[in-house]
């Protein structure tokens, strides 16, 4: 089954530094292509698959101001990286343990915490960021739509 690709117009989520968290509910989790920072092009693979992330979009209580609507969005990329500080994974790859490899649900309560920072594999980029997640299903009778990110 294709994933609906989405592109988001709530804020962020930030982690800046080891320890930052967010927490929500789940709202939409849409898988969609990578942009290379400097060129705006979709990346791909050698083959020339685009390079995908999941974007997830939380419904939190965070408010910074009278035109929040307390909604952030996480973009999930993968990777491997080995930590330079602290511990964990790439977001993707957390999401994924969390889940236990099953679909990521709307209703779903989803926490993401910054756990390190991993080694630098090009000096002109920031380090790495590493990350744990948890992740608890949508409660039974609540109606949901599964979206499958390991497909």
């Amino acid at each position: 089954m294709p994933i609906e690709t989405k592109t988001s117009s709530s804020k962020s989520a930030r982690f800046e530094t080891i320890g930052d968290r967010i927490e929500g509910v789940i709202i939409s989790a849409k898988e969609d292509d990578q942009t290379d920072i400097e060129t705006g092009q979709v990346k791909r693979w050698q083959d020339g698959t685009p390079m995908k992330q999941w974007v997830i979009e939380l419904q939190t209580t965070l408010n910074d101001g009278d035109d929040d609507d307390g909604k952030r969005t996480v973009w999930a990329k993968g990777g491997r990286f080995e930590a330079a500080q602290g511990d964990g994974q790439s977001l993707m790859e957390a999401l994924r343990s969390a889940a236990d490899g099953k679909p990521i649900e709307e209703g779903a309560h989803l926490i993401v915490q910054m756990t390190g920072l991993g080694k630098k594999k090009n000096p002109a980029y920031a380090s790495p960021k590493l990350f744990k997640a948890k992740y608890t299903p949508a409660p039974k009778g609540i109606n949901t739509t599964a979206v499958d990110p390991f497909a």
